[in-house]
């Protein structure tokens, strides 16, 4: 994470995601929203929301917060204060919006 407070968030997602299994098992609290934050911050919105649609088991807490950030992030959502939130995941067609 330091490397991604100093901007490098290309090189973070790299070194997450070279990580061995059973690390990555051990931090399974952390790593999915993280990384997902990452491919965010890196202009990969589409792959992180098509990797969130296909966690089906993540609790709601989780999985809006990060969408919604994600489809901001894209400029896809309307950021008027009535309107800045999305419907929730299990509604959204698969692919919505655009991806």
């Amino acid at each position: 994470m330091m490397l991604a407070d100093h901007g490098y968030h290309d090189q973070a997602l790299q070194l997450l995601e070279e990580r061995s299994t059973g690390l990555l098992e051990e931090s399974a609290h952390w790593v999915p929203s993280n990384r997902w934050w990452l491919m965010g911050a890196s202009g990969r919105c589409c792959d992180a929301i098509a990797e969130i649609e296909a966690t089906p088991e993540l609790e709601p807490e989780e999985r809006g917060p990060t969408l919604v950030w994600l489809l901001a992030r894209d400029g896809r959502l309307d950021t008027k204060p009535s309107t800045c939130f999305a419907p929730a995941p299990e509604s959204m067609p698969r692919g919505w919006p655009g991806c």
